[in-house]
């Protein structure tokens, strides 16, 4: 005769069901102290409910606004029973620490889930963690490593719920569309220390492959502007995600900030996006993927990256009428997003554009030569050569 009792597979998912969610707010900070507080009065405002926990993880680490203090003094409150800080200066003479680094080894190991946050976002209702707790309970996550909670002004609140292997979605969404906003991403906790506490290249990888585009010049004091989204396609490539169609979070401006723009200025961040095809080669070529992607995994917003590395081309060609060296590590990425990409009709597709863009570029770059040495001809035509010191001495002539 079956017993009634249930069996232990079902006692540890009522066990998993029934207890409190475990979540994490990440935040890594600097100098932004007023957003920072926006963000802490949203998370002050999520109303508190026994279907889950709250810790809050925030990093500072050379922040000059007055950022140290306020953190030196920020106790628990609201929904937030804990919290774990990283604060510290920077002496004068210490190198620019790691923000990220720090924030993720100060991440306790867990079985609770992270939710990375922005210090310029905030979360858009009271009731946001009580919603994820809910998502995490109602579907099964045993295989589960990370959730996407589409941006606030981008979705359609439909409540939907998609599960998929993480470059499944990332073929029909994006890479960058699923990974690149960080306050999109919460990530298992148990995970974090070999998703983000490690390097992302291989040493023996580098070793064995010297000639990996890795070891290009311009990424000796450069890493892609999106590498935290690369270490997570590294780690979570088999696992299972869930992509959540509802109103989570949202950025504070509703354009980027002029003190934004700055410090991407600052940063070279528009010259770190080329860089995420060094990230993507490296996880195909080390045999991390095992499939080259279609067109749409390099999709980002309403664009492809190709679409961005052919307008900084284009700029820098308007402005300077010459190609430096990021126009034309730009162009060879180019080259090489054709050798990533799977589905014959899009390669032919944009193969096609590439050979035009080129030509276009070449031609350009022609003509400029042509004008000046047409400039030059012209200016050797009519140039005037004066021989001897011109004096006024010709007067005594009269």
């Amino acid at each position: 005769m079956r017993s009634s009792e249930p069996n232990n597979n079902e006692s540890v998912m009522q066990t998993m069901t029934s207890s409190p969610i475990k979540l994490m707010i990440a935040i890594p900070t600097y100098n932004r102290l007023e957003k920072l507080k926006i963000l802490l009065k949203s998370l002050e405002a999520q109303i508190a409910d026994d279907s889950f926990t709250c810790t809050l993880v925030i990093s500072n680490s050379e922040s000059t606004d007055g950022t140290f203090e306020f953190i030196e003094k920020l106790e628990p409150f609201g929904a937030i029973r804990e919290i774990i800080k990283y604060n510290k200066y920077k002496l004068q003479h210490e190198p620019r620490p790691d923000n990220w680094g720090n924030l993720f080894r100060t991440i306790p190991n867990s079985d609770g889930w992270v939710w990375l946050l922005g210090d310029d976002d905030y979360l858009v209702s009271p009731n946001c963690l009580k919603h994820l707790a809910q998502i995490i309970k109602s579907n099964d996550c045993s295989n589960v490593d990370l959730l996407h909670l589409t941006q606030a002004r981008r979705s359609k609140g439909t409540k939907k719920v998609l599960k998929s292997n993480l470059v499944d979605a990332a073929n029909n969404i994006g890479f960058l569309e699923l990974l690149g906003w960080m306050s999109s991403v919460v990530i298992r906790a148990s995970i974090i220390e070999r998703t983000y506490v490690c390097s992302f290249y291989d040493l023996d990888y580098e070793h064995k492959n010297p000639d990996v585009p890795i070891h290009n010049s311009l990424l000796r004091d450069r890493h892609s502007a999106f590498r935290h989204s690369s270490h997570l396609l590294k780690a979570c490539h088999e696992s299972e995600i869930l992509v959540v169609d509802d109103y989570f979070a949202e950025p504070q401006d509703e354009v980027q900030s002029s003190h934004s723009i700055e410090r991407w200025r600052e940063e070279g961040m528009g010259i770190r996006y080329m860089f995420v095809v060094d990230d993507v080669e490296y996880l195909f070529k080390s045999g991390r993927i095992k499939d080259r992607f279609t067109a749409n995994f390099f999709r980002y917003h309403t664009q492809f990256l190709w679409d961005r590395f052919s307008q900084y081309v284009v700029a820098h060609l308007t402005q300077n009428g010459e190609l430096d060296e990021y126009c034309l590590a730009f162009m060879e990425r180019l080259l090489r997003i054709e050798l990533l990409l799977r589905v014959p009709a899009e390669l032919h597709l944009f193969r096609l554009w590439r050979s035009c863009f080129f030509n276009a570029v070449e031609d350009s770059v022609k003509a400029r030569q042509q004008y000046l040495i047409t400039c030059d001809k012209l200016d050797q035509m009519v140039r005037l050569s004066f021989k001897g010191v011109f004096s006024f001495d010709t007067f005594d002539r009269y």
